[in-house]
This record gives structure tokens, sequence and C-alpha cells, in this order.
């Protein structure tokens, strides 16, 4: 939360991602929790490989989401795409157990929050209101 607070105050705010991992209790209900925790510990590594730079910063918000923020001089428009194309490819890995590799699919959820003239509750709400409905199943 400080760090967002302290983000907000800059002279050139960054853009505020919010990443969720979707259907991660499913997983843990069938795969177990060593599975969850090693979806989650990839899926973090692949976002801080693949969309941050060495200015942004990303912290595991609650549960399975992510936030990030990302110091871009592109648009609103540009930065979502390179947000979900980087979500989208993280698509399946390979996780085990000793004697069992299973391939499952992994989707991430993903948005941008502008933080702007925002008070940071009202950004913490739309942090909340975005993770809850990412977590809803797809029908």
């Amino acid at each position: 939360r400080e760090a967002i607070i302290e983000a907000q105050a800059a002279d050139h705010p960054p853009y505020l991602a919010v990443i969720h991992i979707q259907s991660l209790d499913v997983l843990n209900a069938r795969f177990g929790h060593r599975i969850g925790d090693q979806i989650v510990l990839t899926c973090c590594q692949h976002l801080a490989t693949n969309l941050c730079r060495a200015t942004d910063r990303l912290f595991r918000w609650r549960g399975p989401a992510f936030i990030a923020l990302l110091e871009r001089d592109d648009s609103p428009a540009g930065v979502s795409r390179e947000i979900n194309s980087v979500c989208s490819s993280v698509a399946s890995n390979f996780f085990g157990e000793p004697n069992r590799t299973i391939l499952i699919p992994v989707k991430l959820a993903s948005t941008t929050i502008a933080s702007g003239s925002r008070l940071p509750n009202e950004i913490f709400d739309a942090i909340e209101r975005f993770i809850v409905r990412s977590g809803r199943p797809s029908v």
C-alpha cells in the first residue's frame, strides 16, 4: 500500500497493473497446494522476467494477485497491450511433484488502473473490485 501511495505522489506516476491468477482455488483443490504454490511462483517469475524493467516494481497483493508499478512512456492502450501479451504468454507450464508432471492451463487476468488524481482508498477499492470480478468463473 505504501509503495502505491508513494508512486502516486511522483511527478509522473507509473502505470498500476493488477494481475490475477484465475481459478487458483480450483487448481489447489484438484492438484494440491504444492502445485498451487508452484503456479504462483512461476507466474511471479514470468511477470518479473517478461514485464518488469529495472525501474518497475512487482508486489504480491493478496491471494493469487500481483500489483506491478510500471514506468512507461507509452500510451495507456500500449501499456495494456504489453500487459495482456505477457499475461497470455504464461498460457501453460509444466508443474509437478516427484513421479508426476502435469500440464496445467493457467490464465492471468489483468487491468491497468489510472492512479493520477484518485485518492488511495479509491485505488485500493478499484483493485479489489477487479480481483473479485476476475475471480468469478467465466461462463
